[in-house]
């Protein structure tokens, strides 16, 4: 619930349309996806639980289309997301007690905003962070902090700001993928 309730949010709060990152493309939709390439690090008090890096498995990518930015769905190795046109992402999850699930936005081209909702379930508890550029509800991710290229298969994550909704923990996110 609390997912799905974090995925409103971020599309409401970047919903300008046009076509956010590098794509080059506007408002058409479209999508690429695959197994990942790289590792993204965690760090925070919440590592104690979550561990200190997302075991990346598969992404999901859609771009730019109607009232949607660009954005992906990172989901754990053992899943997958599926794409329906113009451009909704479904994360499948095959552990719901031990799995996660990464959505980052991109609208940085028309609205300048950029965005991440994260849920990390472990053993059967889950624990959902957000952030925001420019900040509204939950924290600021970073200026600059977040770098999406659909067209080249690439998302960067630099010292992203992400908070635990629910305790206000701070949780960094590090690293690239590509797919």
């Amino acid at each position: 619930m609390k997912l799905s309730i974090l995925l409103i949010f971020l599309f409401s709060i970047t919903a300008c349309g046009g076509s956010g990152g590098t794509t080059g493309t506007t408002g058409t939709g479209g999508s690429s996806s695959g197994n990942t390439i790289g590792t993204i690090t965690l760090s925070g008090v919440d590592t104690a639980t979550t561990g200190a890096q997302l075991n990346t498995g598969f992404i999901g990518s859609s771009l730019a289309a109607g009232l949607q930015p660009d954005y992906i769905i990172i989901v754990d190795s053992a899943s997958t997301v599926t794409f329906t046109p113009p451009n909704v992402l479904t994360p499948n999850i095959a552990d719901a007690n031990n799995a996660f699930v990464l959505v980052v936005t991109d609208d940085s081209s028309v609205s300048g905003s950029t965005a991440i909702s994260m849920s990390i379930v472990v053993n059967g508890t889950r624990f959902d962070y957000a952030c925001s550029n420019p900040v509204s509800v939950f924290t600021d991710c970073g200026a600059g902090a977040i770098t999406l290229d659909i067209a080249n298969k690439t998302v960067v994550l630099n010292n992203v700001k992400t908070i635990n909704v629910d305790t206000a923990a701070v949780f960094t996110l590090d690293g690239t993928l590509t797919w």
